[in-house]
């Protein structure tokens, strides 16, 4: 060990008139985000690529783009009251800069020059702090001068999700709606990737490119990069070529080879938004709805052919010709709203290792009516199966002979759930528009079989209210609401444990009653006419089994080391039984510690010993 008094610090420290410069080098900082750093005493180039890509003949995007930091993050944990951070511009693209500072995982500040003072919102207090990057400025690091006295310390000593360097990577491939085109200001922070990496605690790793198309050599250089869950947007750009054959073989080889490389790793494939560019591109002949169905035949290929960790998610269902002009900057990125609300929303359907979400469409979408006032069923309007775009909750007058209450039922097919844990369902539906609502639209759900033909007579049909309202009179238009409905699909489950249970709900306005001579309705969309209307979803979110991997003893007999799957931002509590009957905690709050946890018991050899673990 080398002690220096007074003349030195350690690598990547050195002194400062008044303060301590943190140079590029020092153990402690972290570049998240960046695949391929170079780092010396003096800089740090954040390069998201490895360098051959560039001038791979599979790489189909500008280097000038692709040579910025969108989704990168420069993370260090210090106690120091005030703090000066340097970057420089390293030439390329420079479309503005905006560096977001958070503090313990709280925005606080964004910055909007290449050097820049902080002063810490804890003061006397470890911090840690994540700065985000530009998305279209090509910047490298310089260093950081703490007060005098001050050093960085070790960020795993912060125990928060959003800080740990375990956190699952998010690696997100795409285009310009990925990179962060149409936000302002353009940084890392206002891109729906970081929206959603904020939501999961994900460590972002944002490979989107304005200007890409679909582009295998990302494949090839994941090959020696880790990942834990891939979303992959392309599609616009490829449209715009129109060519449709190679854009089906390049996203074959992409999939591929990411698979190859990371056979366990959750693949989210979404189709290309809505856009209001013509469709077909002048003097093109294929329309972007053709590339949409490339995409779901690629993935229904896959998941037929045994892949369980591969799922197709569609563009319009959050971006689409309802609320293009809610969320677009032009005819086809997002502004600020647009980037949020997707992000937000793929928080309910993108999820890591250990978890695999099903979403489901109803096998039934009845409009249920109620013709004259008497509180029973007259009629019934089938939108699923039909062709309905859309469907009434409330009251709906037209004249004094034609006013009518609306109740809609929705009927879903639950999944063989093996011996996999569901852990959250979530009951969505797109509001399209409202009209002088009465209420809330209230959930009610049935507690009976389900399986058979549904007539009018389920208006007035016995259901139970969830006690959750799915739309409040005020909710936002042209967008997904949701409701937890966990409870009661796990109710469905146990009434038909040996498989073909059903989910059944009475969506229903509070306080609407017919003969009122007045329209006060709701209208939602039922997802026909591909996808203009996007219909309601239940979305179930299953756990893996929890399974003991080895259960082994060490050099000392009487340790017995206990290992299992575990997943990240997890707690357990490890229990014992002499009798298989009464459970005693014998340790718990355990944090995970992906891919695995270890625990070590103290054996008795006067008795024996069941464990079990279980999910805090």
């Amino acid at each position: 060990m080398l002690l220096l008094i007074g003349c030195g610090y350690l690598l990547g420290m050195a002194s400062a008139s008044g303060g301590v410069t943190i140079t590029p080098d020092n153990a402690f900082l972290r570049y998240d985000g960046i695949y391929n750093p170079t780092i010396s005493s003096s800089q740090a180039v954040l390069s998201r690529f490895d360098d051959w890509v560039y001038d791979d003949p599979e790489t189909l995007f500008s280097t000038f783009n692709a040579q910025t930091q969108s989704g990168a993050v420069l993370r260090f944990r210090t106690a120091s009251p005030n703090l000066t951070v340097s970057f420089a511009f390293v030439g390329g693209r420079d479309r503005g800069l905006s560096f977001a500072v958070y503090q313990n995982g709280q925005w606080i500040v964004t910055k909007s020059s290449l050097v820049f003072t902080l002063q810490s919102a804890y003061p006397g207090q470890p911090v840690t702090y994540q700065i985000t990057l530009p998305a279209f400025h090509n910047v490298a690091f310089q260093n950081i001068e703490l007060d005098d006295g001050m050093t960085l310390l070790d960020p795993a000593d912060d125990p928060s999700p959003q800080s740990q360097d375990g956190r699952p990577i998010l690696t997100v491939f795409g285009d310009s709606i990925s990179h962060g085109t149409g936000q302002s200001p353009l940084g890392t922070q206002k891109t729906y990737p970081w929206m959603l990496s904020l939501r999961h605690h994900y460590n972002l790793y944002n490979l989107a490119v304005g200007g890409a198309r679909t582009s295998p050599s990302l494949g090839t250089m994941m090959q020696t990069h880790p990942m834990d869950v891939g979303l992959l947007f392309y599609g616009h750009n490829d449209w715009q070529v129109n060519d449709l054959s190679v854009f089906t073989s390049r996203y074959t080889t992409l999939l591929t080879r990411l698979r190859s490389a990371h056979p366990d790793a959750p693949l989210y494939c979404m189709t290309p938004s809505h856009t209001t560019k013509t469709d077909p591109p002048a003097g093109k002949s294929v329309p972007i709805e053709q590339f949409r169905q490339a995409i779901r035949d690629e993935v229904g290929n896959r998941q037929t052919g045994g892949d369980e960790a591969i799922f197709l998610l569609e563009g319009p269902w959050f971006i689409n010709v309802q609320n293009a002009d809610l969320f677009l900057s032009d005819t086809v990125h997002l502004n600020n709203d647009g980037a949020t609300y997707l992000g937000q929303q793929l928080d309910d359907y993108v999820y890591q290792p250990g978890y695999s979400p099903d979403v489901l469409t109803p096998d039934a979408l009845v409009d249920l009516v109620d013709e004259d006032g008497d509180g029973q069923g007259d009629s019934t309007v089938n939108a699923i199966p039909g062709t309905a775009q859309t469907a009434h909750i409330g009251e709906r007058y037209a004249s004094a002979s034609d006013d009518k209450l609306h109740r809609v039922l929705l009927r879903f097919a639950l999944p063989d759930r093996g011996d996999r844990l569901l852990i959250k369902a979530l009951l969505r539906v797109s509001l399209h528009s409202s009209k002088s609502p009465a209420g809330n639209v209230s959930v009610l759900h049935s507690v009976t079989d389900n399986a058979g033909t549904i007539d009018a007579s389920y208006y007035e049909k016995a259901f139970q209210d969830t006690g959750e309202d799915i739309l409040q009179t005020t909710a936002a238009e042209r967008q997904y609401h949701d409701v937890d409905v966990t409870s009661q699909v796990l109710a469905d489950y146990a009434n038909e444990p040996d498989g073909n249970a059903w989910a059944v709900f009475r969506c229903q306005a509070d306080g609407a009653t017919s003969q009122s001579s007045a329209t006060r309705r709701y209208i939602i969309g039922t997802g026909n006419n591909g996808l203009n209307y996007p219909g309601p979803h239940l979305v179930l979110v299953f756990r893996d089994a929890f399974e003991f991997t080895s259960i082994m003893t060490d050099a000392i007999p009487e340790n017995l080391g206990i290992t299992w799957k575990s997943v990240f931002g997890e707690l357990y509590s490890l229990q014992t039984s002499d009798d298989l009957g009464a459970w005693t905690p014998a340790e718990t709050n355990i944090t995970a510690t992906p891919p695995f946890n270890t625990f070590t018991w103290t054996l008795d050899d006067s008795q024996r010993k069941f464990f079990r673990i279980k999910l805090e």
